[in-house]
């Protein structure tokens, strides 16, 4: 209302008033934005909706940025503009890793944890690693961390945390059993899963040797190594140990029993003998002088008549597998000359003096000489044939 100039006399007033309002700011520390908020003098704000921030948690709005005094919307009237901070927690997950499965899925938690929280550990589900056995889970992939079983509590410290599954040993190729002939190169392999790393200690006869991978390879097989072979695969799970197989080395023959010399009269027969043992089939080939006898294939050769051109000959055998020859010692014979045998004897006879007479013989033998002899008295000369002819 205007009042003119000049006007007199008593006149009232009202004050009006328009109330004072303020701006609250909401500062997100690193959040989604918040929009502020346009308030009353005296009045309350509202409580916004939460921002959100990845790997944290929302944990309110402070009246300054040290965090050090919570604000409180249902206590503390607006009477200045002011500012809220977001306070933040850090959060962390647990991830689950199936570590090498063949089939299924690791089971998965999509929650967010502080630091503090206590999380009970899942089971493995649906997982699956061929024929290993699940024993469990593991904060380190090669079963060297914290161990947990199914149902177990996680207390979260301020750090994310992944659980690897752990496999036991499976053994899927067991070392075989082989046949090597002396010289010759064998490998022992075996074959395995679950949880790496995996170690392997092979074993011969029951006792460690220094064979630590998954094959052992000896270059030159010899007699000594014939034995049982084994190896114990180890990981975090535990130990299995390996099938034995059996290496049977085949050697050449050792001979027994060595041929003799032989000492014979000329017609007689002479037999020579060897014995050997060794593993596989064992055959023999005998020699004279070096040179192989034909048919002269088993472990006695025998001359059935032996003449004086056998003398002083000299036999071996040689003893043979598929692993090698062994000869034997030279064996000599020495055939000595048969005393002659009379088949014809001299006849008696009659004849007028002054006349001649003829005596003979008939022997058999080898470098036969003849002696006539009159009355025991050698006939000389003329009395060295088979033939004796009186003068």
């Amino acid at each position: 209302t205007s009042i003119p100039a000049g006007s007199t006399g008593p006149k009232e007033f009202w004050a009006k008033w328009t109330i004072t309002q303020y701006t609250v700011t909401f500062n997100p520390q690193g959040g989604t934005t918040v929009p502020s908020q346009t308030v009353n003098y005296g009045a309350y704000v509202s409580v916004p909706t939460p921002p959100t921030r990845s790997g944290y948690t929302f944990a309110g709005w402070y009246t300054d940025a040290t965090f050090a005094t919570a604000f409180s919307f249902t206590t503390t009237p607006i009477t200045a503009n002011r500012t809220l901070y977001a306070k933040w927690t850090n959060t962390y997950t647990v991830t689950y890793n199936g570590n090498g499965n063949t089939n299924g899925t690791a089971p998965t938690d999509a929650n967010a944890y502080v630091t503090g929280a206590t999380v009970t550990v899942k089971t493995a589900g649906t997982l699956a690693n061929g024929s290993s056995a699940f024993t469990g889970w593991n904060t380190a992939a090669n079963g060297s961390g914290t161990s947990y079983a199914a149902g177990a509590t996680i207390t979260i410290a301020s750090a994310n945390v992944t659980l690897y599954a752990i496999w036991t040993i499976n053994i899927t190729t067991q070392p075989a059993s082989q046949t090597i002939y002396a010289g010759s190169r064998v490998t022992f392999t075996v074959a395995a899963t679950g949880t790496a790393p995996i170690t392997y200690q092979w074993q011969k006869n029951g006792t460690a040797i220094g064979a630590t991978a998954a094959s052992y390879t000896i270059s030159q097989v010899a007699g000594g190594d014939s034995g049982t072979y084994r190896c114990v695969v180890t990981n975090a799970a535990g130990s299995v140990t390996s099938n034995s197989a059996t290496l049977s080395v085949v050697t050449p023959p050792a001979i027994t029993s060595q041929p003799a010399n032989l000492t014979v009269t000329e017609g007689a027969p002479a037999s020579f003998s060897v014995a050997a043992t060794g593993k596989q089939t064992i055959g023999y080939q005998w020699q004279k002088l070096y040179t192989n006898v034909s048919g002269a294939t088993s472990p006695t050769y025998t001359i059935n008549k032996t003449t004086l051109a056998d003398n002083g000959t000299t036999y071996r055998c040689w003893v043979a597998n598929g692993a090698g020859a062994t000869p034997t010692n030279f064996a000599t014979l020495t055939v000595l000359m048969a005393a002659p045998k009379i088949t014809s004897q001299p006849d008696s006879q009659s004849a007028p003096e002054g006349g001649t007479v003829k005596f003979s013989i008939a022997a058999s033998g080898s470098n036969i000489s003849y002696q006539w002899q009159k009355n025991g008295a050698n006939i000389t000369p003329g009395g060295s044939d088979t033939i004796y002819t009186t003068p």
